[in-house]
């Protein structure tokens, strides 16, 4: 229902809004933002523990959301307005921003092609195809996209289109079946993920895209990030916010 709906989305927000403050760099503004989504059954919004399905812009002025459903209609809401608008005709899932917030890549059915499209609004353009279903992308300053797969490692495609390229191979030894939720440190060539094991949590890990090391760090959660205070955020299955001290320079837990 709705209201359901609109219970979960909002403690989603807040979790969300709560990692971005935490990203912004130390010298941004810090006024206090709060917003409400009133969500009408026009407009509204999806969650699922195997997709993203809400996320805000790196200068925090808009948010993109999933409506209801497992393939639907994406949803813009620039924090200056009141009312969130349909993006064009898109559907799909998955959604995030470029790192400049020009731009909306994401998902459409079967879950394999990755595409992008304006925020102005526009016709949305292909990227690629995946080899499996996609979960979770991060658009670098570089654009490059890393995405993840749900049975297979991370890959990293360009921006403007091209092949694929294979990052990691999930580790049969340890169980993993894919690795999800990349999120790339700031100013470091490295990323954060989440080795799957057939659950919606799975064992956080960090790959030096520099070296192809992969570093499990010994974490169960998902999402997560890397904030400038030097912490890793990161949910766990029972709803709650984590963090832990994080070394950006070493890649490895440190509290």
């Amino acid at each position: 229902t709705v209201p359901a709906l609109v219970g979960v989305g909002l403690g989603a927000l807040v979790s969300a809004l709560v990692v971005w403050s935490l990203m912004r760099q130390a010298d941004a503004p810090t006024d206090v933002v709060r917003v409400t989504i009133t969500l009408s059954e026009s407009a509204p919004l999806g969650m699922s523990p195997l997709r993203k399905d809400l996320a805000i812009s790196p200068g925090g002025t808009h948010i993109i959301y999933s409506g209801g459903g497992l393939w639907s209609q994406l949803y813009l809401r620039p924090l200056d307005q009141l009312d969130a608008v349909p993006l064009g005709g898109v559907v799909g899932t998955g959604a995030f921003f470029s790192a400049d917030g020009e731009w909306v890549g994401f998902v459409v059915a079967p879950g394999r092609l990755l595409k992008k499209v304006p925020i102005i609004g526009g016709t949305p353009v292909d990227i690629a195809a995946l080899p499996d279903v996609v979960r979770g992308g991060s658009w670098g300053a570089d654009d490059e996209i890393i995405v993840g797969q749900a049975t297979a490692g991370l890959f990293l495609v360009s921006a403007g289109g091209g092949a694929p390229r294979s990052l990691t191979t999930p580790d049969a030894e340890r169980g993993e079946t894919g690795h999800g939720w990349p999120s790339r440190i700031p100013d470091r060539q490295a990323v954060l993920f989440v080795a799957e094991a057939g659950e919606a949590v799975g064992q956080l890990a960090v790959l030096d895209l520099e070296s192809a090391a992969v570093t499990r760090l010994g974490l169960v959660g998902t999402s997560p990030h890397y904030t400038h205070t030097g912490h890793l955020v990161y949910g766990r299955e029972d709803e709650s916010l984590w963090a832990v001290p994080f070394d950006r320079d070493r890649l490895e837990v440190t509290g």
